[in-house]
Order: C-alpha cells, then sequence, then structure tokens
C-alpha cells in the first residue's frame, strides 16, 4: 500500500504461480464512510470503508522471461475493508 498525493490509498498486488509473474497497480479515486451504531448492552459500531478504485499499470512476465506492460484502460473496481462489533 501506498499513499498518493490525495491521501487517498494506492494498491500495489503481485503474485508469481509456475514461473510466470503478474503485479497489477490500483489507485482510490475516492473514499466513502459507512457507520452503524446500535445500543444492546453498550453501544456498539461497525465502519464499512470502500475505495472506488481505478487499475493503471499491469505487468506480466512470461515464462520465456518476456516483459508485458499495460494500463489498466477502463478497468475499475473496489478496494474495501471494514472493523468494529454490531450486536444483534
Amino acid at each position: 500500500m501506498f499513499r498518493q498525493e490525495n491521501g487517498l490509498p494506492g494498491f500495489e498486488v503481485s503474485g508469481e504461480l509456475e514461473g510466470e509473474r503478474l503485479r497489477i497497480k490500483v489507485i482510490a479515486k475516492a473514499k466513502t464512510t459507512y457507520t452503524f451504531s446500535r445500543w444492546k448492552y453498550w453501544r456498539n459500531r461497525f465502519f464499512y470503508n470502500e475505495f472506488p478504485s481505478e487499475v493503471v499499470e499491469i505487468e506480466h512476465v512470461g515464462r520465456d522471461g518476456k516483459v508485458h506492460r499495460e494500463s489498466g484502460g477502463d478497468w475499475n473496481g473496489n478496494c474495501e475493508y471494514s472493523w468494529g462489533t454490531l450486536l444483534n
């Protein structure tokens, strides 16, 4: 994970399988936070964050060592995380 100039996170994911490697770089375009709270014995809260994201770079290294790079084009997605406890 890295921090962009606008304060939003960026992500770089990589993996390897049978001699081939893949690396994908993703940047967040915005951030949305949802907070759920409820009183049940005590006040409990659950936080959910999502980051609409864009793939900006893809790099594939084949078994033969050839490197293929391309921009993500119109690839979009959503990065999410949450924390907390919400009792029913």
